[in-house]
Parts: C-alpha cells; sequence; structure tokens
C-alpha cells in the first residue's frame, strides 16, 4: 500500500496493555498475549508535514516496554488466578460461583 510509511511488528514478550477493568485490579498492566503490528497510515501532504524520525522504531518499542507488567504484578495475577489464560486453568473466565456446599448435598449426589 503507498500509504503505509512505517510498519513495526512488535513481539507480545516485548510489550503489554492496560486492561479494560484496570480501574477494578490491583495491577493496571498486563502481558499481552499477542504480537502488536502497529502500521503508519500517511498520504503525500501528511508525510511532508509530520516526516517520520529515523528513530520512530526504537521510540515506539520503548513507549510499548513501559507497558510491561513488573514481576510482583504477575505473581499477583497468577495468585488470583486471573488472565493468564491458559497456564491459570481459563483466564479469568468466570464459571459462576464456587459450590460451598457438602459434596453429599449437591445435585450430583442426589440422582
Amino acid at each position: 500500500n503507498s500509504f503505509v510509511k512505517a510498519s513495526v511488528l512488535i513481539a507480545a514478550s516485548d510489550h503489554g496493555f492496560v486492561s479494560g477493568a484496570q480501574h477494578q485490579r490491583k495491577d493496571r498492566f498486563m502481558d499481552s498475549p499477542f504480537d502488536t503490528a502497529f502500521f503508519v497510515l500517511q498520504n503525500v501532504s501528511g508525510a511532508k508535514r509530520y516526516p517520520i524520525p529515523v528513530s520512530f522504531d526504537e521510540i515506539l518499542r520503548e513507549a510499548f516496554r513501559k507497558s510491561l507488567p513488573t514481576d510482583a504484578m504477575r505473581d499477583r495475577r497468577m495468585k488470583e488466578g486471573r488472565g493468564f489464560g491458559d497456564k491459570d486453568g481459563g483466564g479469568g473466565v468466570y464459571k459462576g460461583k464456587k459450590n460451598t456446599k457438602n459434596e453429599s448435598t449437591s445435585w450430583k449426589s442426589q440422582k
């Protein structure tokens, strides 16, 4: 495409993201589960008015790197069982309220 003036592919391990539920969480940042592709689209006049700096790739990578969670954040998320997909058995998918009743009173034993 003639409008693509720059593109950067950032590996999942090299950046994180801000959770959409950051207002409900102790930790704002999460590891990215996927690589991210970034494209700069410009027409001729836009490219003249806003030239892309030579260091654009590194500037962008550094900005994305700042959203990596700390090890302490990762440990808390793992202990909570949230946000690690296959690592935590479901990635924080709500599976309903835990049944705290004795097994003998559950619907399974009443059959």
